[in-house]
């Protein structure tokens, strides 16, 4: 199992809503953390003691249920079976420092536990929303047409991938990042049902 990250090029939102991007109207930067980035669910998530400030940012998980590579976009809603509410972790000097010497950015975004998964639930028709408290803080992300979205980043990530069953497709999707601390409790939600909850330490 991998986790795929398809991250936009540029922030985006509706109108200052949250939303998912168009990834052919931004460009995406597309790569892969490790399987051990992925939070043991329910468990808490301890913010490492380097690379300065921690943020979080919400994001769209898609559950990958078959192998393909190369996915034209008209195919891609064969490759997908549920979604969950996830929240990345990333360390922001770290992540900072890394983008401007143009090195890799792994180590300060896919560091143990920094990647959040909820339950998966099938995806409804229509539009979807995503909601998201962290602490004090509330993030709400809405797309009409979420399918759409999620096979623009499927024919994206498999241009460079293999995906296979079992594979995290991540979609993060705040136009801001949220900054977290010790003792900050996480829930998410798709379409007001929670099928995310963990507290960082």
């Amino acid at each position: 199992m991998k986790i795929i990250i398809v991250h936009p090029l540029e922030a985006c939102n509706n109108g200052g809503a949250d939303t998912l991007c168009s990834i052919e109207a931004q460009g995406a930067r597309v790569g892969a953390l490790p399987d051990t980035a992925l939070q043991t669910r329910g468990k808490p998530v301890f913010i490492p003691d380097w690379g300065g400030e921690c943020e979080a940012r919400c994001a769209l998980a898609v559950r990958i249920s078959r192998l393909g590579k190369s996915i034209e976009r008209r195919f891609a809603t064969r490759y997908f079976d549920a979604v969950a509410p996830a929240v990345k972790l990333e360390m922001q000097d770290m992540l900072a420092d890394m983008k401007r010497r143009g090195a890799a950015t792994t180590a300060a975004e896919g560091f143990d536990g920094a990647v959040a998964v909820g339950e998966f639930a099938p995806l409804d028709e229509g539009g979807l929303t995503l909601t998201f408290t962290l602490g004090t803080e509330r993030r709400e992300v809405s797309a009409d047409d979420a399918t759409a979205a999620i096979a623009e980043s499927i024919e994206a990530a498999s241009q460079f991938f293999s995906i296979r069953q079992g594979d995290i497709l991540l979609m993060p999707c705040s136009a801001e990042a949220v900054r977290v601390v010790p003792d900050t409790h996480v829930e998410g939600f798709v379409n007001g049902r929670q099928l995310l909850g963990y507290n960082i330490k």
